[in-house]
């Protein structure tokens, strides 16, 4: 079977181009409805080497392997980025390995908490003292790996489990005596050792097994942590043994404890996830060691022995152990990959999301600039602000400044295309004289604030030329010249009488239309010119002297 992915649909190309993580997400989610292969063609012995790793390699797992190696380095929580590198582990060190080779030698990985006696049962498993136990913690700071001469030699060989073991940096043990032909024991790091190496070692270690022989204590079995771990067992499926240590002498006490950690299983969902069916949970009472080998007593942990010494002779047995690790591997696969997919959607579109929340504030802002740019406010505070320090303006000239409106004095930088605009956009249009200017010529800029047909204030002396003109249109508010206050208090009236600023709009308006545009003017014009025609001393063809 070989899966090509198609063009993906618009929605997805659209969020590859802003995101990125999406598409992936979404091949992911294929991958997870892929990855149910038929294990019958897996299962058979018949297949070559060549062509499991073909079948394998043919669900897309170089991609999955590509997307959570990416995902395990970036995503944004610790969980998820941990939830992934764990998952990148067991596809890379378990799956694609065993699923190349069923035959190949077990990897059983005996895991517990600091103290639980993993390294005593290693070593009485191993009949002799291989790995180092005692009460300074942790105790096992170097993995080890007991092997058969034969399963040692062919790790080095081994490009999968080879490369595994020599990352993972295990101390491989070669003994003919010790080691069980077929099955590589494995002592494991503290999963809740006080040091990260050794918990993120262990983590491989489990994400690689395809047995896991689980120790816990009758004081420590309800601990969060190991729980953890058995949670992420029993996602992947990975068969068990178990061993309660150290349970109390007194029979009802054991039996109280043994009652209770049956109960944490079955709630776990753990109760039937035993290397041969139901989980067996191996007892073993306080003090029942074997000192000289440094390790549990051989009787105490017979049923354990008796389990993986079945597997060594029975290699139907071993591999029917391997191609269920394998099917619950793949079986797990699919909702694991749907997880992270989701979750990656679910980072996409709250990018998504918040990319839109952005753009909304940016085109509302956008609006909001042009219109104050065009409105005649844009940087008004501030440069107000700077003139007045610059003039040193009192509290009444920075009253009259300060959020009453927009009052436009004229620019005379302004284009002469948009100055119009800009004056129809104020809320008052400012004119202002000093008191002695009485004889200066009307401003030509008061025409221009007529046409506008915004109210028009004129600071100016009464009896000039401009507060003539004004009086004359009726369309605007005359205050005398250099007094402030009065100057505020027409600004006040205009902005508070709405009636009144809408009078005085609508009669600049009329004023400039009927007075002030260019056929008036012509008008005006034709009728000065027929006074000065029919005017018998006036005409203007005779000189002085005439």
């Amino acid at each position: 079977m070989r899966i090509r992915f198609s063009s993906q649909p618009s929605k997805w190309k659209n969020r590859e181009r802003r995101m990125g993580s999406t598409t992936i997400g979404s091949r992911l989610h294929a991958l997870a409805r892929l990855a149910g292969v038929d294990l019958i063609r897996l299962d058979s012995v018949r297949h070559p080497l060549g062509r499991r790793v073909r079948l394998i390699r043919s669900l897309g797992i170089d991609l999955v392997l590509d997307v959570l190696e990416r995902r395990a380095a970036s995503a944004a929580r610790d969980d998820s980025r941990k939830r992934a590198a764990a998952l990148h582990r067991h596809v890379a060190d378990y799956l694609i390995p065993r699923a190349a080779s069923l035959e190949a030698p077990l990897a059983v990985v005996i895991m517990g908490s600091t103290g639980a006696g993993k390294s005593s049962l290693f070593n009485a498993l191993a009949g002799k003292r291989v790995s180092a136990s005692g009460v300074l913690r942790p105790t096992t700071r170097e993995p080890v790996l007991l092997a058969a001469p034969e399963d040692a030699a062919a790790l080095e060989t081994d490009t999968d489990r080879g490369a595994w073991a020599r990352r993972a940096q295990l101390r491989i043990v070669a003994d003919a005596e010790a080691g069980r032909r077929g099955l590589l024991l494995i002592d494991a790091p503290d999963i809740d050792s006080v040091e990260s190496a050794n918990r993120e070692l262990a983590a491989e270690l489990l994400e690689a097994a395809d047995l896991v022989v689980y120790v816990t204590t009758a004081s420590r079995y309800a601990d969060q942590v190991p729980w953890q771990m058995l949670e992420r067992a029993r996602e992947r499926g990975v068969p068990l043994l178990a061993v309660l240590n150290r349970l109390p002498p007194e029979q009802a006490d054991a039996a109280s404890v043994r009652e209770d950690h049956r109960r944490l299983l079955e709630r776990g969902r753990l109760a039937e996830s035993g290397a041969f069916g139901a989980l067996e949970v191996v007892s073993v009472v306080e003090g029942e060691v074997d000192a000289e080998r440094d390790a549990l007593a051989a009787d105490a942990v017979a049923p354990v022995r008796a389990a993986l010494d079945h597997l060594v002779r029975d290699q139907d047995a071993r591999r029917e152990l391997a191609r269920r690790a394998l099917a619950a591997s793949l079986g797990a696969l699919p909702p694991q990959l749907s997880g992270i997919a989701g979750e990656m959607d679910a980072e996409a579109e709250a990018g998504d999301r918040l990319l839109a929340i952005a753009s909304r504030a940016y085109a509302a802002r956008r609006a909001a600039l042009g219109e104050e740019i065009g409105g005649g406010t844009f940087l008004r505070t501030e440069v107000l602000r700077e003139w007045q320090a610059f003039v040193g303006a009192g509290r009444v000239t920075q009253l009259l400044t300060r959020g009453i409106g927009r009052i436009t004095a004229g620019n005379a930088f302004e284009p002469e295309s948009t100055f119009s605009d800009v004056l129809a956009a104020a809320d008052v249009l400012l004119v202002s004289e000093r008191a002695s200017a009485i004889d200066m010529s009307l401003p030509s800029k008061l025409t221009s604030y007529f046409a506008a047909g915004r109210p028009v204030l004129a600071a100016v002396s009464p009896g000039g030329a401009t507060a003539r003109e004004v009086q004359r249109s009726g369309g605007g508010v005359l205050v005398p010249a250099g007094q402030p206050h009065a100057l505020l208090d027409a600004v006040l009236r205009l902005q508070g009488d709405h009636g009144l600023a809408r009078r005085v709009c609508e009669a600049a308006a009329a004023y400039a239309t009927e007075s002030l545009g260019a056929e008036p003017a012509l008008l005006r014009a034709e009728q000065f010119i027929e006074r000065l025609m029919v005017a018998p001393d006036c005409s203007p063809l005779k000189g002085k002297g005439s």
